[in-house]
């Protein structure tokens, strides 16, 4: 059956997903999925590729409606699925803009440029940006509209250990600024583990696992607490086999 939208978030959840399934042909990409986000929660979806984590998120998207069961999603909803799409005739202002309604307004896309750290990119080129710069304009659009509910599929891939790590700290303090509902998809349990408040690990379109995270923030990957979860997360992902 086809979404329905909250039409105010404030209700008691961002995301309410009962019995969800999605299936191509005789492959079952999502089974019978249960799923609650409350509003302002940071969530990872933690899994392997073929998980079912890219479909999920395109139901919550409103990009697949070809699925079964019921799920109410906050209407304001931003998406940033790579690779990042950028016009490349446009300046990157003028991208960060693109789809929004009424004249183009440089001063809001300056802002959110300066937000993200890249305002001293404005008038560049898309084929002149680096992939780091690249996601962090897909960040600036996808807040531009001050959404309730943010999903983001493993928008850090591909950049270096750097790189990956300073687009973590920014998507943290965006966060915290804005108070969106996140849902990250991602391949990496200590990303997972660094940013969440809580991580659901995915396997064949089904969660398997779920952990709230109580460790305080910012969390230290050589804390002995923190490797000791990222152990039980490589565990069910079936990579750290015994940790849990």
């Amino acid at each position: 059956m086809p979404s329905e939208l909250y039409r105010n978030l404030n209700v008691h959840a961002a995301v309410e997903l009962r019995e969800i399934s999605r299936s191509f042909g005789p492959c079952r990409a999502i089974d019978r999925l249960d799923l609650t986000i409350r509003p302002g929660e940071f969530v990872a979806l933690l899994g392997a590729p073929g998980s079912g984590k890219s479909t999920l998120l395109r139901i919550l998207g409103d990009l697949d409606r070809g699925f079964q069961g019921e799920a109410l999603v906050a209407s304001r909803r931003a998406i940033a699925f790579p690779p990042p799409r950028l016009t490349p005739w446009k300046r990157l202002w003028r991208n960060v803009l693109r789809d929004l309604p009424g004249r183009p307004d440089r001063g809001r896309a300056q802002a959110a440029l300066a937000e993200v750290g890249i305002a001293h990119r404005a008038d560049a080129w898309p084929r002149r940006l680096s992939q780091a710069e690249t996601q962090r304009a897909a960040l600036a659009h996808a807040l531009l509209g001050d959404p309730d509910l943010l999903l983001l599929d493993e928008p850090f891939a591909g950049l270096d250990a750097l790189s990956r790590g300073k687009a973590q700290a920014l998507l943290a303090g965006l966060w915290r600024r804005h108070r969106c509902a996140v849902l990250l998809a991602t391949r990496d349990a200590e990303e997972a583990a660094l940013l969440a408040d809580r991580v659901l690990v995915m396997r064949q379109g089904a969660i398997i696992h779920q952990e709230r995270i109580a460790l305080d923030r910012p969390r230290d990957p050589a804390d002995p607490d923190f490797a000791r979860l990222r152990g039980r997360l490589l565990d069910w992902l079936g990579v750290v086999p015994g940790a849990h």
